[in-house]
C-alpha cells in the first residue's frame, strides 16, 4: 500500500464532518503526489477512500491487514509520520518536485495533529518553500524533518 494513503486515512480518521473545501484540499494535494489520479479520489468515509485508493495503485511493501490495524489503534505522529515523510522524500526528488511547495501549506489543513499542525506553520512562515531543482526540494525536506526532529511532542 502507498505510503501516503496511511497519512491520509489517519487524517481522515480524525475528522468529525468533511466540508467541500476539505474535499478540495484532499483532493490538491493527491494530486500533487499523482496527477494521472481519478479528479475526484478523496472520500469521507476512510474505509471507502482506503478501498479506492488500494484499487488504484499499486500496493507496496506495506500489508494491508496491518495498516488497517495499525491506523485504527493508533493516530499519532508514530503511525503517519513515516509514511508522510517517505512521500514528501519521494516527491522532493521526482520530476514533479514543484508540487512540493502546494503540499505542504496544504499539511496544514489536513495534519491530524494540532501540535504538529502549528509548529509546521511556524516553520513555514520562517522558511517558505522556493525551490529551482529538485535537490533544492530534497534539501528543503531534510532541513524540515531536522527541526520536527529536534522538538518533542
Amino acid at each position: 500500500m502507498h505510503p501516503l494513503l496511511i497519512f491520509l486515512y489517519c487524517s481522515a480518521m480524525c475528522e468529525d464532518s468533511i466540508t467541500q473545501h476539505k474535499r478540495d484540499v484532499y483532493d490538491t494535494f493527491i494530486h500533487c503526489f499523482f496527477p494521472d489520479a481519478p479528479s475526484t479520489l478523496f472520500h469521507p468515509d476512510p474505509c471507502v477512500m482506503l478501498s479506492v485508493f488500494h484499487s488504484q495503485f499499486q500496493p507496496t511493501s506495506y500489508h494491508w491487514d496491518d495498516i488497517i490495524h495499525l491506523v485504527t489503534h493508533d493516530i499519532s505522529p508514530k503511525t503517519w509520520g513515516p509514511a508522510l515523510w517517505s512521500c514528501l522524500y519521494t516527491l522532493a526528488s521526482s520530476a514533479q518536485f514543484q508540487n512540493l511547495s502546494l503540499v505542504l501549506p496544504l499539511l496544514v489543513f489536513l495534519m491530524p495533529c494540532h501540535t504538529c499542525t502549528t509548529h509546521l506553520n511556524s516553520f513555514l512562515a520562517q522558511n517558505p518553500p522556493a525551490f529551482v531543482t529538485s535537490t533544492d526540494a530534497s534539501t528543503y525536506v531534510r532541513h524540515l524533518h531536522s527541526t520536527v526532529n529536534m522538538i518533542k511532542i
